[in-house]
């Protein structure tokens, strides 16, 4: 493995949040919620670049937030309709070959740490591409379809609830750009493991902390104002 790169998925536009402000720029502690990711990989200090991907309409608002805090080998590029037509605006502005590796994360997950950063790249060396993820404590049911009754148990041993940041190596990442993209962004990949799996092949999985929550309602805003404080 040669440089490592992140690419941080901070272009939302916020609807479930409410308001008129993407939720990557609501200030927790003081901070708009964008900063807190930089710094986790800023203070790990392994990382040859990071790239910021935003909104089109909100690219000088970013630039102007993060402009201060970003070391000279980073940058902001404009994203697309979907959540993987902007990962692959990120890694394409990556100058990356099959030894590198690249950190896939969404701004508005904050609170990872750099030990599961190290423990993220492990396990990407192994299996080419891996995530976070945590496994499920609640009893989840499948449902019929466009219905409101249980159609079965899943059993929760089998469920991990994936979380990011997420690495892939650039091997792997060639693999994966070979195929073209589908014009239905309604078929485009959720995120790497989905992406992964359209090879057939597997993403491995690290254990992290229930505390790495996706700020996505009011609520999260307040139980990540909560998590901070502690």
């Amino acid at each position: 493995m040669r440089n490592l790169y992140a690419v941080i998925l901070a272009g939302g536009v916020g609807t479930r949040i409410g308001g008129n402000t993407p939720k990557q720029f609501i200030h927790l502690a003081g901070k708009p919620l964008f900063r807190y990711s930089i710094e986790v990989f800023q203070s790990w200090g392994l990382l040859k670049s990071l790239t910021l991907v935003s909104h089109k309409d909100w690219i000088l608002k970013l630039e102007e937030a993060a402009g201060p805090v970003l070391e000279v080998n980073d940058r902001i590029v404009e994203g697309g309709a979907s959540r993987h037509l902007s990962c692959l605006a990120g890694i394409s502005s990556i100058p990356y070959d099959d030894e590198d590796m690249i950190l896939i994360h969404d701004a508005a997950r904050p609170f990872f740490t750099a030990t599961e950063l190290d423990e993220l790249v492990g396990s990407a060396q192994i299996y080419g591409a891996s995530t976070l993820a945590t496994a499920a404590t609640e009893t989840i049911v499948k449902v019929e379809e466009n219905s409101n009754f249980t159609k079965e148990s899943v059993p929760r041993s089998l469920l991990y609830m994936v979380k990011t940041p997420q690495a892939v190596t650039g091997k792997l990442l060639n693999e994966l750009l070979a195929n073209p993209v589908s014009k239905d962004i309604s078929l485009h990949p959720t995120d790497l493991c989905s992406w992964v799996e359209t090879l057939g092949k597997q993403t491995g999985i690290v254990p992290c902390s229930s505390k790495n929550i996706k700020i996505t309602t009011p609520t999260d805003v307040v139980l990540a104002t909560e998590l901070l404080k502690a």
